[in-house]
């Protein structure tokens, strides 16, 4: 397995790890607006095939980070991130 798809695997992980820790816990809500620890912990994954790039942003999507944007470099790759 490539090192590039184990970032996007790890990246993947830990954005489901906060999404389950955080909707499973019981939290008071203060009235204040409050970002997502998923959201917040997601910047950039680099080097990506197509397939990865496609794959790492439908699971982002599914765990509500909807502000992200894909770019492609041939000596690179694809890369997601954050606008």
């Amino acid at each position: 397995m490539s090192a590039k798809l184990i970032n996007a695997v790890g990246v993947a992980a830990q954005l489901f790890s906060h999404w389950l820790h955080f909707t499973t816990a019981k939290r008071s809500r203060s009235a204040t607006v409050q970002s997502r620890p998923c959201q917040a912990g997601f910047t950039r994954a680099s080097g990506l095939s197509k397939i990865q790039a496609e794959e790492l942003l439908d699971c982002l999507e599914a765990h509500g980070v909807h502000d992200c944007q894909t770019s492609y470099r041939p000596e690179d790759g694809f890369t997601v991130s954050r606008k």
